[in-house]
């Protein structure tokens, strides 16, 4: 026994020290040293490329890149995908000092793969050419409408619309119009210049046509262009960054574990008069692990939600023996494969209720085929036939959500999906998104996004003026579980509390509690809520208490005579 400690503590001691002599003396470069110099007017990419190349080039220790304070211009001239494609680096920083990264195009900027410790700081992102632009129709006909261009943006010949979002310049917020026009990204006609200052746009279906009047914020670019994008990587920390600008998502990370982000502010160029930040999500997680922390961050007008986190249900496609299954993505054709890894804890629906587990299997091996579009997983022994059509998912890919401290407003769609297990939403303020506010859902019908969820606090929060518009649902506060296109029933999401928030002038009602086990509603304060404070559907444990509203508080719809419902010591009606 004495001898084996000994051991332990020998092989600890010789990684410790391994540990510090890799990543002692730690490197630090700046930019300007390959010769990139702020605010000269110059492209500074091959800088930026040479930089990068030298901090691959330091595999053994920590390094930094110093940006100075002032404007860097990026171009894409070699028409990459993404500008930088920095991969399997460790322990690196890019810190910035007032540090503007001016994008002169659409592209992605910045793709991290397989990269650990990563920490970024100091910078802002923005672009000269914007991938949005606003405006009054003026005229329209058949399969066109004219713009005329807001008096801060230039008018461009040439650009795409892939998606018309209407815009109410009293709130500076999306308009209240429910549906927005989206064409696909193929060959079509682009904006011709018809005067100074005003532009026509063509449409491919007829009802997509604008009235008269109506402002508008056409997209050129929306999505596969983001501002960070982290696959596979773990470990990463990102600080005192703004993104006022970008063709498609702000932070994306995939297939990834641990991200710390604090004091991120995704808005409009402040001063600017822009309609809009980010064309997609300022924040999108799929298919990652570990734990999310977003604290003390600023989210306003973007083209889609504020934070998107979730994995995906999949479907058996066949049982292979006792301890193989192939799977395929229940969304055809569109491919999302969840990413397993050995060890992994594949969970099987229930003929009941199939987005409820029924039982739990190991994954061994992972095969991916790309040709066949599916995934072949070698588990454990089966106690019992997997049939085709089962849904499944990974429990191992629902990392925590902790979303404290931040402002949301403005924006098209949602505030927050929380499609994950463990999750805080504590003390933010969501003002005028166009749709729910916070979405706790699962669905195996449309997105096939998930999986059910479990530990939820909805704490502290203001929801004012939400859910009016597009992705507006039945509540600002939505949760539910969809299967086949119908609520999935009860149990999908369990032990959920919605303590001490204010409600304020929201369309819908406040919170719809849809299939789900084990609630407490209480302490919350209702004002002008369009339809009612709270709509059970589908659920049971239900504790409703404390409240403040001043009508009818509670609505039940499919709740059968034994699900349990408590509702007392609510106060106002």
């Amino acid at each position: 026994m004495c001898f084996n400690m000994a051991k332990f503590l020998m092989i600890s001691i010789l990684f410790s020290c391994l540990n510090l002599h890799l990543f002692a003396n730690p490197v630090t470069l700046k930019i300007q040293d390959f010769g990139a110099i702020a605010n000269d007017d110059k492209d500074d990419t091959k800088a930026f490329e040479a930089a990068f190349r030298k901090m691959a080039s330091h595999k053994n220790k920590a390094c930094t890149l110093v940006l100075e304070k002032g404007i860097y211009n990026l171009e894409n001239q070699k028409n990459k995908p993404n500008l930088f494609e920095l991969q399997n680096l460790r322990n690196i920083s890019l810190e910035g000092h007032e540090s503007i990264l001016m994008m002169n195009g659409f592209f992605g900027l910045f793709y991290f793969n397989q990269c650990i410790n990563v920490h970024i700081s100091g910078i802002t992102i923005d672009m000269e050419s914007l991938p949005f632009t606003c405006g009054k129709v003026i005229s329209n006909g058949f399969d066109y409408f004219d713009l005329e261009v807001h008096s801060q943006q230039s008018a461009r010949d040439g650009m795409a619309l892939q998606a018309v979002t209407f815009y109410d310049t009293i709130h500076q917020s999306v308009g209240n119009q429910k549906v927005d026009y989206y064409q696909e990204k193929e060959p079509q006609r682009t904006s011709v210049l018809q005067a100074s200052g005003l532009l026509r746009f063509f449409v491919k279906n007829p009802w997509g046509v604008p009235k008269q009047g109506n402002n508008l914020i056409v997209r050129h670019e929306i999505y596969g262009n983001d501002a960070f994008y982290f696959d596979q990587c773990k470990n990463t920390i990102i600080t005192d960054v703004q993104i006022y600008a970008a063709p498609g998502m702000g932070i994306v990370g995939n297939t990834s574990e641990n991200f710390t982000i604090k004091r991120v502010k995704i808005i409009p160029k402040p001063g600017s008069g822009r309609w809009m930040s980010t064309t997609a999500d300022a924040m999108h997680f799929e298919n990652c692990r570990g734990s999310i922390v977003i604290e003390y961050c600023g989210f306003k007008a973007m083209g889609d939600d504020a934070v998107n986190t979730h994995s995906y249900f999949m479907k058996v496609k066949q049982q292979v023996g006792n301890n193989q299954l192939v799977l395929e993505n229940g969304r055809i054709p569109d491919l999302r494969l969840l990413s397993f890894n050995p060890g992994d804890t594949l969970a099987v629906g229930s003929d009941t209720n199939p987005l409820i587990v029924s039982r739990k299997v190991k994954v061994i091996g992972v095969k991916m085929d790309s040709a066949t579009k599916t995934v072949v997983l070698t588990t454990e022994k089966f106690d019992a036939p997997i049939k085709a059509g089962q849904i499944v998912w990974s429990t191992s890919l629902t990392p925590s959500l902790t979303v404290k401290n931040c402002v949301i407003t403005g924006n098209r769609a949602r505030g927050i999906l929380a499609q994950t297990s463990n999750v805080i939403i504590d003390s933010n303020q969501f003002i005028r998104c166009s749709g729910s506010a916070i979405h706790v859902s699962c669905d195996a019908s449309y997105w096939w996004e998930g999986p059910g969820v479990k530990n939820v606090r909805i704490t502290h929060n203001t929801i004012d003026s939400c859910n009016y518009g597009v992705g507006s649902t039945e509540a600002t506060i939505d949760i539910y579980a969809e299967f086949a296109g119908k609520n999935a029933g009860e149990g999908v999401h369990q032990n959920i509390s919605i303590e001490n928030n204010l409600f304020r002038n929201n369309e819908g009602y406040a919170i719809h509690c849809g299939s789900a086990t084990d609630v407490h509603i209480g302490k919350n304060k209702f004002f002008g809520q369009a339809h009612g404070a709270v709509l059970i559907d589908k659920s049971d444990q239900v504790t409703i208490d404390s409240n403040i509203w001043k009508k009818d508080l509670v609505k039940k719809r499919e709740v059968g005579m034994d699900n349990k419902i408590i509702i007392s010591n609510n106060e106002g009606f």
